[in-house]
């Protein structure tokens, strides 16, 4: 995703002044979801969990072209992707 929005950083910059990163907030878990658990967020039906809720919180925490990584992530991917400590048991994609 980041690579895709790459491409497009410079045509916008240049013409448009615009300055186009995404965020990513990556979790991996069991989620539960049932008709209660469903909550509106910004007009939008998304759905509401433990694991779904900390990605959420991690794409809050990412700064602009930041891919930030929660532990149980960390340990499905093993050594499949380069990460490095971001604090609080999250981590951070390296490009």
């Amino acid at each position: 995703m980041q690579q895709a929005l790459a491409g497009f950083r410079h045509p916008l910059a240049s013409e448009h002044g615009i300055d186009l990163r995404g965020r990513v907030g990556l979790n991996t878990g069991t989620v539960i979801v049932d008709r209660i658990k469903i909550v509106s967020r910004g007009g939008e039906r998304v759905a509401s969990d433990p694991m779904v809720d900390l990605a959420a919180s991690l794409l809050d925490r990412a700064a602009p072209g930041q891919i930030l990584v929660g532990s149980e992530t960390v340990k499905a991917a093993g050594s499949a992707f380069t990460l490095r400590p971001f604090g609080d048991g999250i981590w951070t994609l390296q490009p």
